[in-house]
């Protein structure tokens, strides 16, 4: 699904355009300078796999870029209500950790 998306955006497949592809991706840009940053990821998210999730805490932690993972296991692209305040307690925490 998210390869027809891409390919509805860009109008190539990755194979027929690689560098756009590596150019729109911003784990590619991700330096020790880069902001804090709070990844929250649903179990059963289809649009964003838990996958990719890691990927990107995996390249924050090699840069040594302040870090935090909330995976919610029964959720999707979005999250039930019964997660809605710890999600926001979650975030609030970490702005308050992070931004100065």
């Amino acid at each position: 699904m998210v390869q027809l998306i891409l390919y509805g955006a860009i109008g190539q497949t990755y194979d027929q355009n690689t560098q756009i592809y590596i150019q729109s991706s911003h784990v590619n840009f991700i330096t020790p300078r880069s902001q804090p940053t709070i990844v929250l990821q649903g179990g059963q998210d289809f649009v964003v796999s838990p996958s990719q999730s890691n990927f990107l805490i995996n390249k924050l932690n090699s840069e040594n870029v302040p870090n935090q993972f909330v995976f919610y296991m029964e959720d999707g692209h979005g999250f039930f209500a019964t997660n809605y305040l710890d999600a926001y307690n979650k975030i609030e925490e970490f702005i308050k950790l992070h931004v100065k």
